[in-house]
């Protein structure tokens, strides 16, 4: 894509001159930071893997859909009370790819939490996101709208923000299915395993949990306290079940590496979530949790960054793990 366009697409509907400051790759696209004057903007150029796979011929109307898609999911997601940026604007740039323009709601919460790791910090980035994101949590069977719990996607501004809105995530009753990712899934298992994971509450909970532990261990009571703050009390009885039963949750480090392959082996080889919940509990504290993490977080997923499926993710991940166990 030419860059050009993003500063030329955000003056047109916002106006003024629009410089990029910076730009951030992601696994499925680029993020713009943009400012002119005081004013700050951030776009995210989406799925940009499948508009250089589609001809430019057909690229408008794929991201017209793209778009249309946004806008309905921003509608829902003001239905159950998410607070999101204040504004937003869908567009489609000259060489026919998607951009979706947010205003700059400020920092990010990973990067608050990386850089201000203290216990009254991330109580409160916590409950903001809970808060956040608790009407989505208390949705009714079945679920019409998820959510990606990912700490890079809310920001802190005084209030909590949902800004990365990107893919949609909604039941759309037209097409009869459920929108998880762009594109869309082909295998009906893998539907419904992400309807699973972004939809029901154990599963945004589980998620959620896992990018907060990424972090630091140590934050897991504060976690689980906000957590039976904000549930109804039913709710949190299920929840709390759920998450004893998790696979590796009685591993505590230094674990023995016989203990570390056998909670491995009790896992199917596609349950990347429970490879993520062993990990978490393997990995040591220190400089190199984040980095070995990430490295683990990559592999134990449906779908590369190429797209591909990974060929043996759960050997990928004990091989990644093995050195930090224990022998005896």
């Amino acid at each position: 894509m030419n860059i050009d366009h993003v500063s030329s697409a955000v003056a047109e509907h916002f106006g003024g001159l629009w410089e990029i400051t910076a730009q951030q790759r992601t696994l499925n696209g680029v993020i713009f930071f943009l400012r002119s004057g005081s004013r700050e903007m951030v776009a995210k150029a989406p799925a940009l893997r499948l508009f250089a796979q589609t001809p430019i011929a057909d690229r408008i109307q794929t991201a017209y859909r793209i778009n249309q898609d946004a806008a309905r999911y921003r509608e829902l997601l003001k239905k159950y009370n998410v607070p999101l940026a204040h504004e937003f604007k869908a567009i489609i740039l000259p060489g026919g790819e998607a951009l979706h323009v947010v205003s700059h709601e400020g920092p990010n919460c990973l990067a608050i939490l990386e850089s201000q790791p203290t216990l009254e910090i991330v109580r409160t980035v916590i409950r903001g996101i809970l808060e956040a994101v608790m009407g989505v949590l208390h949705q009714p069977d079945p679920p019409e709208v998820g959510i990606d719990l990912k700490l890079d996607n809310f920001t802190k501004n005084g209030g909590i923000f949902y800004v990365d809105q990107f893919p949609p995530l909604y039941y759309d009753a037209a097409r009869g299915a459920y929108i998880v990712h762009e594109p869309q899934p082909e295998d009906p298992n893998e539907v419904a395993r992400q309807v699973q994971r972004k939809f029901t509450v154990n599963g945004n909970l589980r998620r959620f949990r896992s990018f907060i532990l990424k972090v630091s261990r140590v934050f897991e009571n504060v976690w689980l306290e906000e957590v039976e703050r904000v549930l109804d009390p039913s709710l949190w009885r299920e929840v709390r079940a759920f998450f004893e039963n998790l696979p590796g949750q009685q591993l505590r480090p230094p674990v023995r590496r016989a203990d570390f392959l056998m909670a491995m082996e009790s896992l199917k080889p596609d349950d990347y979530d429970g490879m993520r919940d062993v990990a978490l509990r393997v990995v040591p504290g220190g400089s190199q949790r984040k980095e070995l993490l990430d490295q683990v977080f990559l592999a134990a997923r449906f779908r590369g960054p190429d797209g591909n499926q990974l060929d043996d993710p759960k050997s990928s991940v004990i091989r990644l793990l093995v050195p930090f166990c224990r022998s005896r």
